[in-house]
């Protein structure tokens, strides 16, 4: 006879849906206020250590893991057939305050960044955190890598010399 499983009657543990968002746009830009309202009030007392303001522990303070940032901030709008999206006025008010958080996260991050470069600017001992930082997806993901775009044709003149100094016959 095959074995069961004994039924229990503790509770499930209800699942999120991941549809819903812990934080719509206006609740989540207060309280991204407060996070930096927090550490402007710490930074302004000389008796505590200085904090500068960073992704992580922002994402720390709204009880967010890394990946929700994500989503957060690489919502894009639903589009029609053709790829282009659809009109302000066609979007439900669920899909206009996913695009408002979206840009909250992206303003937000930028002005982490700013702020960190500021502080890179005044202690060059930091320049490389802050190069390090910038280079992170979160910060922007900025890359060393040149970029080089051209168009048209390139004329390369090329002379040998013999080891004398004089040209090569032919």
């Amino acid at each position: 006879m095959p074995r069961t499983a004994k039924k229990t009657d503790a509770p499930k543990e209800k699942k999120r849906n991941p549809a819903t968002r812990k934080y719509k746009a206006p609740e989540l830009e207060k309280k991204i206020s407060e996070y930096f309202s927090m550490i402007e009030d710490n930074n302004s007392d000389p008796s505590k250590e200085y904090i500068y303001p960073t992704i992580e522990s922002l994402q720390t303070y709204l009880d967010i893991c890394p990946n929700t940032w994500d989503v957060y901030e690489n919502y894009s709008p639903p589009t029609n057939g053709d790829n282009i999206p659809n009109s302000i006025y066609n979007y439900t008010e669920d899909e206009i305050d996913r695009i408002k958080t979206a840009e909250i996260i992206k303003k937000t991050s930028r002005k982490i960044l700013g702020q960190l470069m500021q502080e890179g600017m005044k202690d060059p001992k930091k320049a490389a955190l802050i190069i390090y930082l910038s280079k992170q997806k979160a910060y922007g993901g900025y890359t060393d890598k040149q970029i080089v775009e051209s168009s048209g044709d390139v004329a390369i003149n090329v002379t040998l010399k013999q080891s004398g100094g004089g040209d090569f016959k032919r």
